[in-house]
Order: structure tokens, then sequence, then C-alpha cells
């Protein structure tokens, strides 16, 4: 019996299938590969920090894959599928860090009548059955049916076991409120909080920097930063710490861990409303930027990235695109925008890119 010699694009090729992909739609590079592969690494390795989860899923891909960027890719992916709600991010009992688990296997309808598929089965176990598996559509972190007959849909994914999850829980957003308020209650928190040791490993978002380019607006304190600033700071293991510090001489003196309202919400939710707040009091909104898009859609493109609640509507209305210069791009139908530019307004107080 012959040895067959194995190339690097057959290997990669039955890479892809095995993550439940079509070879010749996708390539193991784009987003909705790595995203499979990510949920594929979970499945196996779950609960596990996400340091741990892209470590292990870049290992895998090693090899296969360009890996220019690869691990900010995965990275950023993986945000989105725990917005999503295919992974759940929790802080176990014992106090140590956040841990990642798999979200049970559930559906929402929309509005649209889209189904939306959420939740990662355990030991890389299949989330339909053979039947349905060719009928889902992905595109980048989200996994959607659409069914001409939306009773008997709904019906089959409830006998394969998925749970069907109502729309307003999957979609809830914070109260709406003015963003002088929002700072006000959290500079509350903050004052109430005592003195506190300098943070090890602290970076900053700075307020000062353009909104434009959120990657670039992240830096190490200063020996002259005075004021409060949205923050990251180390911890021995898990993720980083979202935070609100008082900085002084470079130093911080108060520290306030987000998530504040309930340990269901995830510290970055909080964090990046609350630096649109700021960026709203002190006059310079975050912004957004809409553009033509295929046919009659328009593409409505963010330059920070959205809340859950904000991208779970989004997965659930519009369809993730790439869009140059955006960190986050959906596509939506050209009589949709002006809900979603009045809600952006309202909850994250964002203003048109004034140079678009």
């Amino acid at each position: 019996m012959g040895i067959e010699q194995l190339t690097r694009a057959s290997v990669v090729r039955a890479s892809i299938v095995s993550l439940g992909l079509d070879p010749d739609l996708v390539d193991l590079d784009s987003p909705e590969a790595l995203a499979a592969a990510l949920r594929r690494v979970a499945s196996m390795r779950c609960p596990i920090g996400s340091r741990a989860l892209l470590d292990a899923t870049a290992s895998v891909l090693s090899g296969l894959t360009n890996s220019d960027g690869l691990r900010g890719r995965l990275s950023e992916l993986l945000r989105e599928l725990v917005a999503y709600g295919d992974l759940v991010e929790v802080s176990p009992d014992n106090g140590g860090g956040r841990l990642l688990y798999l979200a049970p296997p559930a559906f929402v309808q929309t509005l649209r009548g889209t189904f939306v598929l959420l939740g990662i089965r355990p030991e890389g176990a299949p989330l339909l059955d053979d039947s349905l598996l060719p009928s889902i559509r992905y595109e980048r972190h989200t996994r959607t049916l659409v069914a001409k007959d939306q009773t008997s849909m709904a019906a089959s994914l409830r006998v394969t076991g998925l749970q069907e999850m109502n729309a307003s829980r999957w979609l809830r957003a914070p109260s709406e409120c003015a963003p002088v308020d929002l700072v006000a209650e959290i500079d509350r928190r903050l004052h109430s909080s005592g003195d506190s040791g300098d943070a090890v490993g602290l970076q900053l978002l700075d307020p000062a920097t353009p909104v434009r380019y959120y990657r670039g607006r992240w830096r190490p304190p200063r020996s002259n930063d005075q004021g409060k600033f949205v923050a990251r700071r180390e911890q021995a293991y898990g993720s980083d710490l979202w935070s609100y510090v008082q900085v002084e001489g470079g130093s911080t003196t108060r520290v306030v861990d987000l998530p504040i309202q309930a340990h269901s919400i995830r510290g970055c939710d909080e964090a990046w409303r609350l630096q649109a707040a700021i960026d709203a009091r002190l006059g310079h909104q975050q912004i957004f930027r809409i553009e033509q898009g295929h046919g009659d859609g328009k593409v409505l493109s963010l330059f920070a990235p959205p809340p859950s609640w904000l991208q779970r509507r989004w997965d659930g209305r519009g369809l993730p695109v790439n869009s140059r210069g955006a960190l986050v791009s959906y596509l939506f139908e050209a009589d949709e925008v002006e809900a979603e530019v009045d809600f952006v307004r309202r909850m994250l107080w964002l203003e048109e890119s004034p140079n678009d």
C-alpha cells in the first residue's frame, strides 16, 4: 500500500471541510474560517482563558494560514464571538481570572425572519444535524438561517436541541441617559473606592487622542498625567481587567473595576460606553460613517468597538462587512439606516463623520 504525500493545499482544504465550511467559497485565512477555528478549539478546551484560547488556536493554524497579524485577527474575532453569544466570559467563584465557557446551543428569530444561531457544542460536535448544516449562512462571526416556512424551521431547530431565545433578551441594552449623567455616576463609584496602590501593567485610553483611530488611543501612563481614564490593567491569570482610574503624576490613586452594574455584563461593554460618554462630554464625540453599499444598501461604520448590545442588534438586522479604515461595518437596507443612526446617537452619542 503506497504512502500518499499530502500537500499544504490539500491539508488546508481538508481543514476547511472539517470546520463545516465550503473550501470553494472561503479560504482558511477568511474571518469565517478563523471564527470556526476558534469555536472548534473552544469546544475542546473550555473553560479556558481568552489568552490561552488564542494561543491554542494560533498554534493549530500555524503553517496553514498567513501568520502576519494572525493573533490580532483572532483576538478581534474572539471579541465578536463573545459579544454575539457563542461564548460566555465569567469570573470563577474563587476570584481568579475571567474564563470562557461554551454558550448552550440556541437560536433567535429576528423581526426580519432570519434565524440567528448561537452557542457551541462540546467536543467539536456540529451545532445542527446533517439536513440543516448546508443551509447555514456564514458571514464573519455570524451564523444564520433563512427559511420560507419560519414555523417549520423553528420546530426543526428545537428538535435538534437548540433552545429558542427571546429576541428582546438577546438584544437587551442599557437605559438611555445623558453622557454627563453616566460619567457622574461612574465618578461617584470611583470616589468611594478608597485609595489604591499603583496599578501594574496599566494602559490608559487617552481622551485627548483622535477618536477615529481606536487602537492609537491606548498608551501607558506618563509622569504628567492628571485626571480620570478608562484603563486596562494586567492580572496574573486571565484577560486584562477593564477599569476606571484616577491618575495623579502618572500614578494611580483610585481604581474601580468594570463592570460595576452587573457581573453578567462584560467590563469592556461598560468601558466603551463610558469612553463614548467622556468623549461626548468633552465635545469631540465618537463618529460613524455612512457609505453606499451594494445595490440600494448602505454601509454604517464605526471607529471604536461596539458594546455587545449594539453588535447583537446589528448582527440581527444587518450584515457584517469590511470597509476602509473602519473598525466595524455593517450593510443595511437603505430604509433601515435612519433607525440605526438614531439609535447610536441616543445610546452612544455618536456624530456622523464630517470628513466623508
